[in-house]
Parts: structure tokens; sequence; C-alpha cells
């Protein structure tokens, strides 16, 4: 009976332990089973990192190399377009005649002339002003708005200033007005464009200016309406002409005005100085001005050839003086378009209905009012121009194109401005964005460049976008913006 108890003792212990055995086994087995979901999610997991952490780096090194290009900007050439659109906002920001854009001592001169005015002619800023706005005739300074379609018709090739030029009857000296200054032409004769402009400049001729009006026009009636659209173009409106000598008083114009004109006419044309205006003495006509076979007698009750002096006296009294042109009629009184050039300064100065009951006396008051004049302008003012061209190139965020150049808004040369004359230097400095962000528009202004001749600030010229950049797409945008961040501080 013992032993029968031991041996099921026995069998209840086997049976235990298999039971064990088998809940071990399926312990195991459940064990078994998570590790592999975790094992494959936690392989999940880790690939992602890996795949974010890829694309992270890859993209902050491609951001960091993206962003040097917006730390130190590099600008592409101005396409033929572009160029064009700068072109044409330079144009319209472009003025002829400018006030000085900061103070100095008003100056106490006595002008006798009705109108006057001063200006630096490198830059057209107005130094000194007097009625300028008074609508007078021109007289003989209509005449160089002879010059000015001459050479137009010579710098754009249609004539040649060695053309020798037909002289009608109306061009004559025997049919010129009674008192009109002449250069003697007559019937037969052979004279050259340049012969006539010299003629003009020098000598006043008012049958030179009829020959001139002639060979370019067929006709000084038709000569008068080229000289009024050029006159236009220029976007001068008080001036007017109703034939090309000057002789009307029926001509008009303004100190300002004709001012603005001599600018033009020197910057455009500036070798008529030692061609035409600074010469002091006239000779015509000489043995090759003579017609084939001429036999010499007397012309105009003088003999030839005629020796005249420039009816520009100026020239002989002012130091610097080397143009431009006198002129004078009864409803005018004595007018004088001076220029003046002096160590690389050259003012211009336009009176206008100058007093004087004879030419003496017209001469005497006329050099007197231009002597004051020029002797303030130099006692005061000399021209500082820079050195170089400005432009500065600046980043872009969010555009098409990531840079562009910022360039001065008043300026198509050099900058160049009027300064009080002082031992004190002239400084440049640009104030300029860190950064812009598109759209942009050529014309643009952000920021300026700034002109000081130690506390007085002479300009402020804005700075202007060289080009139009329009908006970029959304991805790059996204990027640019990152970029921004990694750039510049633009928490504030």
């Amino acid at each position: 009976m013992n032993d029968e108890i031991d041996d099921n003792k026995e069998l209840l212990r086997g049976l235990q332990s298999d039971v064990a055995e088998v809940e071990k086994e399926l312990v195991l087995k459940k064990r078994k089973k998570i590790p592999a979901v975790l094992k494959t999610f936690f392989i999940f997991v880790f690939a992602a990192v890996l795949i974010v952490l890829f694309f992270t780096l890859t993209f902050s090194l491609a951001v960091s190399k993206y962003a040097k290009t917006f730390k130190t900007p590099h600008v592409k050439i101005l396409s033929d377009r572009m160029q064009s659109d700068l072109d044409s906002v330079l144009s319209h920001s472009f003025s002829l005649l400018r006030p000085l854009p900061y103070n100095v001592a008003a100056a106490h001169l006595s002008i006798k002339s009705k109108s006057a005015i001063l200006i630096d002619a490198d830059n057209g800023f107005i130094l000194y002003e007097k009625d300028a706005d008074k609508v007078i005739p021109p007289a003989s300074l209509t005449k160089l708005v002879v010059m000015y379609v001459a050479m137009e018709d010579v710098t754009a090739g249609k004539i040649a200033l060695s053309d020798t030029v037909p002289l009608l009857p109306q061009a004559w000296a025997v049919n010129a007005p009674i008192g009109s200054s002449l250069m003697f032409l007559g019937e037969g004769q052979r004279v050259t464009l340049e012969e006539l402009l010299r003629g003009i400049a020098v000598v006043s001729g008012n049958d030179a200016a009829v020959a001139v009006a002639c060979y370019i026009s067929g006709s000084a009636v038709e000569f008068v309406k080229r000289m009024n659209a050029e006159i236009e173009n220029l976007g001068l409106t008080q001036t007017r002409f109703v034939e090309p000598t000057g002789y009307s008083g029926e001509n008009k114009t303004t100190a300002r005005e004709f001012a603005a004109f001599c600018r033009i006419y020197l910057e455009k044309f500036p070798q008529t100085i030692e061609l035409f205006h600074n010469v002091r003495k006239f000779t015509y006509p000489q043995e090759h001005n003579l017609p084939v076979n001429y036999v010499q007698k007397n012309v105009m009750a003088g003999t030839l050839p005629v020796v005249q002096e420039a009816t520009n006296k100026v020239l002989m009294n002012i130091q610097g003086a080397d143009g431009l042109k006198t002129g004078f009629i009864n409803e005018s009184g004595y007018n004088l378009a001076l220029t003046v050039n002096r160590n690389e300064t050259r003012f211009i100065s336009i009176t206008l209905g100058g007093i004087g009951a004879n030419t003496n006396e017209g001469n005497y008051y006329r050099l007197a009012d231009s002597e004051q004049l020029m002797d303030w302008a130099f006692s005061t003012f000399k021209t500082y121009k820079s050195t170089e061209y400005d432009s500065f190139p600046v980043s872009v965020f969010c555009g098409e194109i990531n840079a562009l150049n910022l360039i001065p808004a008043k300026v198509t040369k050099k900058f160049s401005i009027p300064v009080p004359i002082s031992e004190q230097s002239v400084e440049v400095f640009a104030e300029l964005p860190a950064f812009l962000q598109a759209p942009i528009q050529v014309g643009d202004v952000f920021g300026s460049l700034v002109y000081s001749q130690g506390d007085l600030i002479l300009e402020r010229v804005p700075l202007i976008a060289d080009r139009t950049i329009n908006s970029c797409g959304s991805i790059k945008k996204i990027i640019d913006n990152y970029t921004l961040k990694q750039c510049f501080d633009t928490s504030e």
C-alpha cells in the first residue's frame, strides 16, 4: 500500500514537472513574440531617424552653401531689356537744373540785368538767380540753338563740318536787315559749314544763321519748326522762336530755360568751345572763299577780307571765359550767355535785359554783371567730382534672382556737386539695407548715398534698384525664408 502511494506521488511529481515545463515553454513563446514586434518597430523608428538626420544634414549643408550667395551677393549683368528699363528710370529722374541741396549764405550782388541765373555746368545746380523766369527775347542768343541743331545733324552723320554750303539769295549779306551783324556772305562764295558756324559764334552773323537754316531744312521757316521741336524735346516750355537769327522781338526765352539749354549744348558738344566760341577774331572772306575768276572789289563798303573781333568782349576780360554768345535788340536789352572754366570747375551764367544806352554802355554793364557773378562763384564754390561710378550689391530673398545693384538715382554719369571752398574734404558713405525681399521694381528706392563736408550734409542721393525682380515659387520661398534666418537676425 505504501509502495503504491509512493508510486502515485512520484507520478504526480512527474506530471507537475511536465506541467511546469509546458507552462515555461508557453511563457517563453509569449516572450519571444513580443520582442519580434518591438524589434520591427524599433528598426522602423531607427531608419526613420536616420533618414530625417540625413535629409536635415543635407538640407543644412545645402542651405549653408546657398547662404554664402546671400552673404557675398553675386549680381548678374543686366540684360538688354533690364538696361533699357533702367535707362528709362534714370532719364525720368534726371533734371536739367536743380536748387542746391544745402544752405549757403545769400549772395549780395548788384546785378543790373533784369534777369540772371548762375549754375554749375557739370551738374546743373543753381548757385544764384534773379527773376530767372522773366520772359525776355533772347536776341542773338537764338543762334546758339541754330548751332545746336547743326551739331545734332553733324553728330548723326547727316551733314559734315567740311560740307560746302550753297548760298541762297536770302543768305547774302546785301539782303540782310539794316543793322544786322554779318560775316559778309555774298553771291558765288564757297564756304563750309564749319566756317558758317564760326561766323555765327564769333561775329553773330545773321547771314550765316540763314545760310545754315536753308542748308539743313531748305528754308528758314522750316528750320524754325525744327528749332522749336528740339527745344520742346528738351522740356523747355517758355522758349520759342519765329526766326533763326534772333532779330525778332517775338522770339522768347527765360534765363532759367536758356541756362538749361546751354548746359545741354556744352555737355553734348564740348568741342564747340575751341572750334567756335573761344575764337577772338574772324576774317572773311578769304581767298579760298571767293568765286572762281573773282575780281577784287569793295564789298559792303569795305575791302576784302573783312576782319572782325568777337562780339563777346567778356572773352578778353574775365579769366577762363571761353564762350558762349552775346545778343542785343531793342526789345531785349543786352543779353549774354557766358561760360567760364577754371581748375576743372565750369560755371554758366545767363544775363538778360542788360542796361545801356549804346553798345559801349551795354558791354560795360554786361561785363560788370558777369564779373560779379563769376568772382562770387569761384570764391565761394568749386565742383567736386566723384572718382568712380558707385553701385552697391545687395542680396534679394524670395525672388527669381538672388541679388541686384543699388545705384544713385540722379546719376547718369559720374557724380558731381558744387561744394563750399573749405579745407575739409568731401566724404562719402552709403546707407544700405542688409537685404531686400522680392517683389522689387526697377527704380524702387532703398537707402541713400550721403555726401558730406565736415558737419555739412551736401546731398543725400537716393539709391535705386537697377532691375525688376519678381517673387519666386513656394518651395524656393520656404528655402529662402529659412536661409534668411541663418544669414540675418530677423527676430526684431
